[in-house]
C-alpha cells in the first residue's frame, strides 16, 4: 500500500504594509492546487486573532515569509516565525526589496533564519515548482 502524503497548505507570513503582495503570492499559490492560510483573507471581524494563527500554524505543512524592511521590524512576523521553526516545519523566506547579502547581515533576523536559503520574490517561480512537486503535481 502507498504511503499517503497529505497536501501541503502554505501559512503566508507578512507585515501589513505587504498585505498586497502577500494576497498575490496567496494567489499564486492557490493556482498550484495548494489551499493556503493568509490573515488578510481568512480571519474574521470577531475571531480570535492569536488562537487561529496558532490553529492555522499547526494546520499547515509550511511557510511562506515576504521578508521586507518593514516585516523584519515586526514582531508578529518572528512571532509567527518561531511557531514554524519550533514546530520543525518548512520556512521559506521570499526577499521583497531585500538581497541577501542585506539580509545576512541584519541584526534583527534571528541567527537560525539566516542559515536557511532565501529566494528573491522575482524568483518565486522556483518556490512554485518546489511546491508543486511536494503536493505530487508536475
Amino acid at each position: 500500500m502507498p504511503l499517503l502524503v497529505p497536501r501541503p497548505k502554505v501559512f503566508i507570513t507578512y507585515a501589513s504594509v505587504d498585505a498586497w503582495v502577500a494576497g498575490k503570492i496567496c494567489e499564486e499559490i492557490n493556482q498550484t492546487g495548494v489551499s493556503t492560510f493568509l490573515a488578510k483573507r481568512n480571519i474574521e471581524a470577531g475571531d480570535d486573532f492569536e488562537s487561529r494563527i496558532d490553529c492555522e500554524a499547526e494546520e499547515c505543512s509550511e511557510q511562506v515569509v515576504v521578508l521586507s524592511r518593514t516585516a523584519i521590524k515586526s514582531s508578529y512576523v518572528w512571532i509567527e516565525v518561531g511557531l514554524f521553526r519550533g514546530q520543525r516545519k518548512r520556512t521559506v523566506y521570499l526577499l521583497n526589496g531585500l538581497s541577501a547579502k542585506k539580509v545576512s547581515i541584519a541584526k534583527k533576523i534571528p541567527v537560525r533564519a539566516k542559515a536557511l536559503h532565501f529566494l528573491d520574490l522575482n524568483d518565486i517561480g522556483t518556490y512554485l515548482a518546489e511546491l508543486r512537486s511536494r503536493a505530487g503535481g508536475t
